[in-house]
């Protein structure tokens, strides 16, 4: 760079002015302080690469930066070098020990290591540079005396708000010019980053990404309605079929319940009959247990008597017990009399199976003779069916499809006609809204000029209404018009309207002319007052403030117009038309005041040829001519300051007219009206003759719907014809079925013969066992008879025991009797209960899942389900009117099934499938409402938190700003454009107004000189000083576009705002100052000189420096308080000559630049 040796730059706490000639280094001061804190190289604009920065014929750089720690706390300290070639050590890292690098990039640079050393950004690294020429470099860096790392210097200049990239903070000669090019938005990024801690500009970025969620979580949720709707709307076209389907499954449902409900009653019947039966036992039962108490009664009294008779029967026993043996012999197991009682239960029990063979044999045939009846009555029924279809049925429904076939093709040509008729209405329709658009923009160019004129400078139709009103009244002295918009006649060129509005301006052209300064002062009080009462009524809700126009005042407008740079015919031959002022036509007052304010008179018009540079520079060069628009560009050309003959040309872009764009120009207005009435004329033709075609069409389509209608009735009496034989083919299989099952049972009475077989033998053996039993009858009756006389004396004792035996057989007759009852009404019981248990597996069987608690298949107590006793609440209980319900309801299920389409399946399948889908659609709709309202809510916290700091700040900024103008004899502010919820459009405009005439207007580089850009620079710069925590600013020759008057303003402000407390470090560096400066004790004025390379050879290399002048000893030029710009001295302490005492935090206090050669010491 500029320096060779060591230069020490003793810094003040203020306002540090360092001045010098070109290529004294002052450029070099700055370039230290941003790659001396690990600044970005793309914030200088100038080098790309550290090793760029190396002096030739020097092996590398040093920068050592001091920082004040503030009150009572160790200065920081950030030492950087930089060396040309690999690191030493072959890639060792700082400290010793090896290092990190990141991927080399495809320039060859090595990214910052982790240790103190690091290859540079962007730079060759490791010794290999562009062309192999071994440009790379490598640094290292200390903090505090301690090997660092480049990020931590990073860090550590992030963490004191020191942004390089910010223009606000950091702005050197390179990009000035860039600065007033920013952006609005990049001016509020910049500023909000300068201000505070830069906790703006990262709430801004927050707001816009949350803003970004908001707008895609309402995107999501707009696009999930609009499905469910669409869904709903789907659901809503299949309703109707989803209905009949419903109703055909309901009637299906009431069929099973209906003979669930004709079982439950047969079942409730067997029960019944159950319970009777088991009441009959119990009461035969309870007979039994009174008869066999009875028997225990009269068994008492005889026990008795046998008791009294014990002693006589001794006498008697030997003589009954041959008796007995004899009797036993007779009686006992296996005797004649046992086994002839045998053979008579075994006659009998064979009778008693006979007798029970017939009942079962007349069942069977009972069964056989009903399934019979059946198949023969549905046999019956089906030979009763017509068989086939009707006659010319089938002819029929063939003519049918021919006649739909031709009645289609009708449709379909009368629907082509219609829309054909239909398009030729739409285009004579469109014919006469374009000629009846042309008839209202005749008559309403003034109309479209008020509003867009309106809408531009928001207010003027009321200005307007205003001036006329008043103009009526005789309110004004003399002339007043305006707009100027409206003054001025069409242009028939719209390149020549859009040079024009180019050059006036949005502003301009809603100017209010007069010629005497009382009319202007009403004007100009009257749109006071309206702004005034605009901003009461809007306080606080922003917005862009109406009734600005500008108000203009010319005393007199006699004479032409000069042209001072010449005529335009002057320049024919060069490709230029005409002079702005002489495209346009208007009242001389407007025409005249307008030439004035925009210069119109200087501006020239040229052809398409001026769009070549060869011929621009021809005409720039032969010519005084500095501003010409063609149809394409501008060219405004202007003198340098600085260097003789030498001029320099800006070139812009034509955009089309917009205020002063007529969207029709004045045509043949006989011809167009005719041509709208018989535009008319020819649409009620066309109307007439599609209403024809609609009606043809309503004819063409009712003849196909008839004949559709008559297919349908024809095919659904077949399908009914077919239904009825199919059900009556069913039944005869039933039927069938049920007589080969009856069929296929043996017939009971076949077992017959073999029980009266068995009743034959019993009774064949019976007579021979009777004729022995008689035998041994008589032999015992012998015995008796010799006994008699033993036993006459006992048998009168023993007659008196006869009463009680008989009542004690009376007694056992009774039980027995009572047993065969109980026995009987036992068999009752099991029958009934059998019974039962049939009505209980059938219903089982048909119940199925309608069961509740306890059925379906097990063995526990069964119950219908509550929507099963629901439904059978409704109906009767009797058999009769359930079984007619019953065919009611089967009637009705095949209406229903043949009003159906026949895809049942697949329209359950979709209607399930959408209520699954809406279902899962409310709750994304109801989860993305939660969301989105959590969204904005989260949105609207974020805006609460920065957009009322952020206009507080900009507010202050603003204020100071007007402030820093009005101090000058100008105007300015700071303006914050809100956007709403599109955050990534908010921005800052600043507005400046450097001449009275002129109204206030953005910054813009085409409308402002590089000297007003400047000014507006500094301002804004000084005005963001009281609300920014950076601790220091950089500006490098800002007051090069600056005249003297403008410096001297601009410095006098820097100087007036340094003595503030909240005011930081400044550097302003600049190559001359105007003499006579007003300074004060914050100024520092550290001048450089340029010393030769030859003067500085015979000096020792420690004392090769540029030193700067002892602040102590610098005096003032021409004003008190000054300081004199004397010779050289050593380096003073910063601070010391101005006594200031500490300073300020974060501030610089030393900034030192080793330029080192291979043979100065380190």
């Amino acid at each position: 760079m500029s320096f060779v040796g060591t230069l020490t730059l003793g810094c003040g706490p203020r306002i540090n002015l360092v001045s010098g000639p070109n290529g004294s280094g002052k450029s070099s001061l700055v370039t230290a302080i941003c790659v001396g804190l690990a600044g970005p190289m793309k914030a200088l604009d100038r080098q790309k690469d550290p090793w760029e920065l190396i002096r030739r014929g020097a092996d590398a750089f040093e920068t050592h930066i001091v920082l004040s720690g503030g009150p009572g706390k160790a200065d920081i300290v950030v030492h950087r070098r930089t060396a040309r070639g690999p690191r030493p050590g072959g890639g060792g890292g700082g400290a010793g020990g090896p290092r990190k690098r990141r991927k080399v990039g495809p320039g060859g640079g090595a990214a910052a290591a982790e240790d103190g050393s690091s290859g540079d950004e962007g730079g060759a690294g490791e010794g290999q540079g562009a062309g192999g020429e071994g440009h790379g470099s490598h640094t290292t860096w200390r903090l505090n005396g301690a090997t660092a790392s480049e990020k931590q210097i990073r860090r550590l200049t992030q963490e004191l708000g020191i942004h390089f990239d910010n223009l606000c903070v950091f702005l050197p000669q390179e990009r000035v010019v860039k600065f007033s090019q920013l952006e609005p938005a990049e001016l509020l990024a910049a500023t909000e980053e300068a201000i505070g801690d830069g906790h703006l500009k990262r709430q801004h970025e927050r707001l816009q990404g949350a803003a970004g969620e908001v707008a895609a979580k309402a995107g999501e949720l707009g696009r999930a309605r609009e499905r469910l709707q669409r869904l709903a709307g789907e659901q809503a076209a299949a309703q109707p079929e989803y209905n009949r389907l419903q109703r055909r499954n309901e009637l299906k449902r009431d069929v099973e319940r209906i003979q669930l409900k004709l079982l439950w009653l047969d079942r409730g019947a067997k029960r019944e009959a159950q319970a009777a039966a088991a009441g009959a036992l119990r009461a035969a039962s309870a007979e039994l247990e009174g008869a066999r108490r009875e028997q225990e009664a009269a068994r008492e009294p005889l026990t008795a008597a046998q008791a009294q008779l014990q002693d006589q029967q001794k006498a008697a026993r030997r003589l009954e017990r041959q008796a007995d043996e004899k009797a036993a012999e007779l009686q006992g197991p296996g005797g004649l009399l046992t086994q002839l009682a045998a053979l008579q239960a075994r006659a009998d029990s064979e009778s008693e199976q006979l007798l029970a063979l017939g009942g079962q044999h007349r069942q069977w045939a009972a069964n056989i003779a009903h399934a019979r009846g059946e198949l023969d009555a549905a046999r019956a029924e089906q030979q009763r069916l017509p068989q086939g279809p009707p006659a010319g049925e089938g002819e029929r429904l063939a003519a049918l499809d021919l006649e739909l076939t031709a009645a289609a093709s009708e449709v379909a040509a009368a629907r082509v006609e219609l829309r054909r008729a239909q398009d030729a209405l739409r285009r004579v329709d469109e014919e006469i809204g374009r000629l009846e658009v042309a008839e209202s923009n005749r008559s309403d160019r003034r109309e479209q000029r008020l509003r867009k004129l309106d809408a531009a400078c928001p207010g003027s139709r009321q200005l307007l209404a205003w001036l006329e009103a008043t103009r009526a009244a005789g309110g004004f002295r003399r002339r007043v018009e305006g707009p100027a918009l409206l003054e001025i006649s069409p242009i028939a060129d719209r390149h020549w309207a859009a040079g024009l509005e180019l050059m006036l301006g949005a502003g301009n052209l809603g100017a209010v002319c007069t010629e005497d300064m009382a009319d202007k002062n009403k004007v100009q009080d009257w749109l006071r007052q309206q702004r005034d009462a605009w901003k009461a009524q809007n306080r606080g809700r922003g917005g862009r403030v109406p009734f600005t126009n500008v108000v203009t005042y010319k005393a007199s407008t006699s004479g032409p117009i000069p042209h001072p740079n010449g005529e335009a015919a002057q320049y024919r031959r060069y490709g230029v038309e005409a002079t702005l002022d002489e495209v346009f036509e208007a009242p001389d007052l407007t025409k005249r005041t307008l030439v004035d304010v925009a210069s119109l008179n200087t501006a020239y018009i040229g052809r398409e040829q001026l769009n070549d540079d060869a011929n621009i520079n021809y005409l720039r060069h032969q010519t005084p001519v500095t501003k010409i628009i063609t149809n394409l560009r501008t060219i405004f050309a202007s003198n340098s300051r600085y260097r003789t003959n030498y001029q320099s040309a800006g070139y812009g872009k034509v955009r089309p007219a917009r205020l002063l764009a007529d969207d029709v120009v004045a045509g043949d207005e006989a011809a167009e009206a005719a041509e709208l009435q018989a535009a008319r004329q020819r649409r009620a033709a066309a109307a007439a003759e599609v209403q024809r075609l609609q009606a043809a069409l309503t004819a063409e389509e009712g003849r196909e719907g008839r004949l559709r209608a008559e297919k349908q009735q024809l095919q659904a009496a077949r399908r009914a014809r077919e239904d009825r034989a199919n059900t009556v083919l069913v039944r005869i299989n039933r039927a069938a079925q049920r007589l080969h099952t009856a069929t296929q049972r043996p017939d009971p009475a076949l077992d017959a013969p073999s029980h009266k077989a068995a009743v034959r033998q019993a009774l064949e053996a019976i007579p021979p066992k009777a004729q022995a039993a008689v035998a041994a009858l008589r032999e015992l009756h012998a015995l008796n008879r010799r006994l008699a006389l033993i036993q006459l004396g006992l048998a009168q004792r023993t007659a008196s025991l006869e009463p009680l035996r008989a009542a004690l057989q009376r007694t056992e007759a009774a039980v027995r009797t009572a047993e065969a009852a109980v026995a009987e009404r036992q068999g009752r019981l099991e029958a009934a209960k059998a019974a039962a248990r049939e009505a209980e597996r059938r219903l089982r069987e048909e119940m199925g899942g309608e069961g509740g608690e306890g059925g379906g298949g097990g063995g526990g107590a069964m119950s219908p389900s509550p929507e099963l006793l629901a439904a059978w609440a409704g109906w009767s209980n009797e058999v009769d009117e359930l079984e007619a319900l019953l065919e009611g309801k089967r009637a009705e299920v095949e209406a229903a099934q043949n009003a159906l389409r026949g895809d049942e399946a697949a329209v359950l399948e979709a209607w399930r499938r959408r209520e699954e889908e809406m279902g899962t659609l409310r709750q994304v709709e109801a989860a993305g409402a939660a969301e989105l309202a959590k969204l904005e809510e989260e949105l609207a916290k974020l805006r609460e938190a920065w957009l009322p700091e952020l206009r507080e700040r900009l507010a202050r900024v603003n204020e100071a700003l007007q402030r820093h103008f009005a101090s000058i004899r100008c105007a300015g502010e700071v303006v914050l454009r809100e956007a709403g919820d599109q955050y990534d459009k908010y921005a800052v405009e600043i507005r400046v107004q450097y001449r009275p005439q002129e109204p206030l207007q953005a910054l813009d580089r085409n409308h402002h000189s590089g000297g007003e850009r400047s000014v507006a620079t500094m301002i804004y710069l000084m005005a963001l000083q009281g609300i920014t925590s950076t601790p220091f600013r950089v500006v490098d020759e800002i007051n090069q576009g600056m005249d003297s008057r403008n410096e001297r303003k601009v410095f006098d402000l820097l100087v007036a705002c340094s003595g503030r407390p909240d005011t930081p470090q400044c550097f302003l560096l600049t190559p001359k100052l105007i003499a006579n400066l007003q300074y004060n004790q914050h100024v520092l004025d550290l001048a450089l000189a340029f010393v030769s390379r030859g003067l500085l050879a015979p000096l020792e290399p420690s004392t090769r420096t540029t030193c700067l002048r002892d602040p102590s000893q610098q005096g003032g030029q021409g004003g008190q308080g000054g300081q004199p710009r004397g010779g050289a001295a050593a380096r003073a302490a910063p601070g010391a000559a101005q006594g200031l005492g500490v300073l300020d935090w974060r501030q610089q206090k030393e900034v030192l630049l080793y330029g080192m050669g291979a043979a100065v010491r380190q």
